[in-house]
């Protein structure tokens, strides 16, 4: 969260600026410049898409995902504890 508000006070900041070059350039009222930095800096802090910010996933869908111990067999992965199993069942 801390670096969502430094990054929308920076593109605050920005956007201040450029609107006060633009201004001062094309001559445009010098209500620009603050009224494009607040919205620069607005639509960063907000991120509507997600594209800047992902959102954090539930811890619940992090726990479904990773496979616990029990249902995972011990010897799945090693081929000659397998075939001791095998041989033992038989």
């Amino acid at each position: 969260m801390i670096r969502r508000t430094v990054a929308a006070l920076l593109w605050l900041l920005a956007g201040w600026t450029t609107g006060g070059l633009a201004a001062y350039v094309l001559g445009l009222p010098a209500i620009t410049a603050p009224a494009l930095g607040l919205a620069a800096g607005l639509f960063v802090g907000w991120d509507p898409m997600h594209l800047l910010w992902a959102v954090r996933p539930d811890r619940t869908r992090i726990r479904r995902r990773i496979a616990d111990l029990e249902r995972v067999p011990a010897d799945a992965s090693n081929p000659a504890l397998r075939a001791q199993a095998e041989a033992a069942t038989d």
